[in-house]
């Protein structure tokens, strides 16, 4: 899930998606 995740961050550029993937594979 955190791959999907980042993918969509790039992909859908959404700045959400991104900071929240983001921190979760930094808490993890």
């Amino acid at each position: 899930m955190a791959a999907q995740m980042t993918f969509g961050c790039f992909f859908n550029v959404q700045l959400w998606t991104c900071i929240l993937g983001i921190k979760n594979i930094i808490k993890t």
